[in-house]
């Protein structure tokens, strides 16, 4: 059964994103535009180069409600979906948000519990 796990790359490095694909983890990027003003490595081009095919973006993991305020996921499902047929039995989502509280992943590993998978926030 796959698991997930859920960070923010606010202040992290790219190399900790490569030391975890090496064992064998899946990054999932779950911003609908994967762009960074502030951390260029992480934009989304630039993690598929650093990443290879240990990167995957899942837009429909994405909030589409994020400049309002609102925790929400554009599409739980067809995200799932993508998400199965991956090869990965360890799945970080990733985006860029510090403070899980205030981040959409929260809701995300809610739903992915909800759905009967393990998932968790990391640090």
């Amino acid at each position: 059964m796959k698991y997930f796990e859920s960070t923010g790359y606010y202040g992290k490095k790219m190399a900790e994103f490569e030391e975890l694909i090496e064992k064998g983890w899946l990054v999932v990027d779950v911003r609908i535009s994967p762009f960074s003003r502030f951390q260029p490595d992480f934009i989304g081009k630039r993690m598929a180069a650093n990443l290879g095919e240990g990167y995957l973006h899942i837009p429909e993991w994405g909030n589409p409600r994020r400049k309002e305020g609102v925790l929400a996921i554009a599409d739980f499902s067809a995200g799932l979906s993508k998400a199965l047929a991956t090869r990965a039995q360890k799945i970080l989502l990733l985006c860029a948000c510090k403070y899980p509280e205030k981040c959409h992943r929260s809701l995300l590993v809610k739903l992915l519990q909800a759905a009967g998978y393990e998932a968790k926030e990391s640090d």
